[in-house]
């Protein structure tokens, strides 16, 4: 490339040459290195965080160089971790009672309570339709082998009896304070089957739901 004809030209020292170049012109400054040894990069003592494994976060020392790039490190002992997981979760775990607490709470039956809690069918004579007036925290359907329980409302205990919790308590009180009627017509009709030698097995309709 010609820069000028007669006049010289002033080219900076840095970019001049002393020779063309015959291939690509490497500066030594920006060539790739290969990557340092360990002995290199990490003294013996140096200080360093461990990024992986169990534990990771840890303050360490290099004790050692090792094979393969590898380190020794002197850990600190760290104290195990606490459990909290599992005290959380029985923080948080609501608290369960028995059927006859859980009735006594609101003055009620344990049958009642059991009955409104679980399943309560009713016939419609004029529909012809049954409905289930109970709140079905707990209950079968007909091709299940056992009953389903509702969440945090109800449990089946060691001895293979249910419990119901403070949730279960409050709604079943609500329930009784919007629809007094299913609860007066329980009570009655178990005292209408304590003094029967067999309790008639279709309920009928409740006068006030």
């Amino acid at each position: 490339k010609l820069f000028a004809e007669d006049d010289p030209l002033d080219v900076p020292a840095q970019l001049a040459l002393a020779a063309p170049p015959h291939g690509a012109v490497i500066d030594a400054r920006f060539a790739e290195q290969p990557p340092l040894p360990v002995e290199r990069r990490f003294d013996l003592g140096a200080h360093v965080v461990v990024l992986r494994g169990r534990f990771r976060g840890a303050k360490a020392a290099v004790a050692a160089h090792a094979r393969d790039d590898r380190l020794l490190l002197d850990l600190p002992d760290l104290p195990p971790e606490p459990p909290f997981g599992f005290a959380l979760a029985r923080a948080l775990a609501p608290a369960f009672t028995s059927l006859d607490l859980a009735a006594k709470a609101l003055k009620l039956q344990p049958a009642v309570f059991d009955a409104v809690a679980s399943s309560l069918l009713v016939d419609d004579p004029a529909s012809g339709e049954t409905y289930d007036l109970a709140l079905r925290l707990r209950f079968r359907p007909v091709d299940a082998a056992d009953h389903f329980l509702a969440l945090g409302y109800c449990r089946r205990a060691d001895d293979a009896a249910y419990e119901y919790s403070a949730a279960a308590i409050t709604l079943v009180d609500a329930y009784r304070r919007r629809f007094p009627g299913v609860f007066e017509y329980l009570a009655a009709r178990r005292k209408t089957a304590a003094g029967t030698t067999k309790p008639r097995r279709k309920h009928p309709a409740p006068t006030q739901v």
